[in-house]
């Protein structure tokens, strides 16, 4: 996308996509050299523009969001995209919000051209090249709170049966194995 272009919706409630899992509706809040910000009702996400095929203003005013710009909000902001990644080191990132690509850890950095993420006990190598956006923090509270009832439910098991530990032991190591 041409940033030039995009700078004249600065502060302009904009759609990014069309349609699709990508796709969001947000305020135009920074347009870098091949990334842009909006802040949609959940979250602020930076889009790769490389990734960007179009973008909707409204004609009529009848896209909104429910959010206002928090007078706080910090904005992480870089020369490029890949700059994100490296002003962003060891925080929580959600890459490709929407879709069978999304994914979710922790940035150690960057090697080559791929961001590495740290998940439970895998570490998750992602092509710089196929990341459409990135938004940062936990984003999903249902990962949580299922974590957390697994982890309740295997202690539980293995309290409840102790004449055979062995098999107990095997099957929390399998269920901490399936996050």
């Amino acid at each position: 996308m041409c940033d030039h272009i995009l700078k004249n919706f600065i502060d302009k409630v904009i759609k990014v996509d069309r349609d699709g899992p990508e796709s969001r509706i947000g305020k135009l809040l920074h347009v870098g050299e091949d990334y842009i910000v909006i802040l949609t009702d959940e979250e602020v996400v930076y889009y790769n523009s490389h990734h960007i095929k179009s973008f909707t203003v409204s004609g009529t005013g009848n896209m909104m969001i429910h959010v206002e710009v928090p007078e706080d909000l910090e904005l992480k902001k870089a020369h490029n995209f890949k700059g994100l990644f490296k002003c962003s080191k060891y925080e929580w990132v959600r890459i490709n919000r929407g879709g069978p690509e999304t994914v979710e850890g922790l940035l150690t950095g960057l090697e080559d051209n791929f961001a590495i993420l740290v998940n439970c006990d895998e570490i998750i190598r992602v092509a710089l090249f196929h990341i459409k956006n990135i938004s940062y923090g936990r984003t999903n509270p249902e990962y949580d709170e299922s974590s957390d009832e697994s982890s309740s439910s295997s202690s539980s098991n293995d309290e409840s049966s102790s004449s055979d530990e062995s098999s107990s032991s095997d099957e929390s190591s399998s269920s901490s194995s399936s996050y």
